[in-house]
């Protein structure tokens, strides 16, 4: 069995997850809302954000899913703001390649996000997810509650704000990763 291995993004690696996110931002929104995202602006975007958290107090974390050092997968997590939860993490974007999907890679990265902020003292997770996103029923199926729904993009995109405690979240992230371990192909 082939392993992936969860880690930290490095600088030159943040390109490789921005294609991937404006790659599924575009699968996500298909039919619903015509809004493309720029490569330049977004890596430009995730390069100044993630340079930028001792200035913001914050702990921003870039975590890749790699098999023989292909990028699956990516996840991107920051402390949440006080207005959205009290002493919560924000999940700021998981992206798995298509050919990919289905094999855990999602649970494994957004297991090892949420651990990571766990020890930084963090209890909850905030997740800001399209109403009618493919990944919507995921953040349902993991215990998330909808605290409440907002409009984006000049009110064309209906985005449901999901909150999860992160030890109920952990817990369903393990068992549901020993179920791809005991009955799902592997890579």
């Amino acid at each position: 069995m082939k392993m992936v291995e969860i880690r930290t993004l490095q600088p030159e690696e943040v390109s490789s997850a921005v294609e991937l996110k404006v790659r599924c931002w575009q699968e996500e929104l298909a039919g619903k809302v015509e809004h493309a995202l720029s490569f330049e602006d977004e890596l430009g975007f995730f390069t100044a954000w993630a340079q930028s958290e001792k200035e913001h107090e914050d702990r921003r974390i870039l975590l890749g899913a790699f098999l023989n050092g292909q990028l699956l997968g990516a996840a991107f997590g920051s402390f949440a703001e006080e207005t959205d939860a009290e002493n919560a993490m924000e999940l700021n974007g998981l992206w798995v390649e298509e050919d990919h999907r289905g094999k855990g890679i999602s649970l494994m990265l957004l297991r090892n996000l949420i651990r990571e902020y766990r020890t930084l003292g963090r209890d909850k997770m905030v997740v800001y997810n399209h109403h009618f996103a493919p990944s919507n029923p995921y953040y349902r199926k993991l215990h998330g509650e909808v605290i409440r729904q907002e409009k984006q993009l000049d009110g064309q995109l209906l985005v449901d704000v999901f909150l999860h405690p992160l030890d109920l979240l952990d817990r369903k992230l393990s068992e549901m990763l020993m179920k791809h371990e005991e009955g799902f192909p592997k890579l």
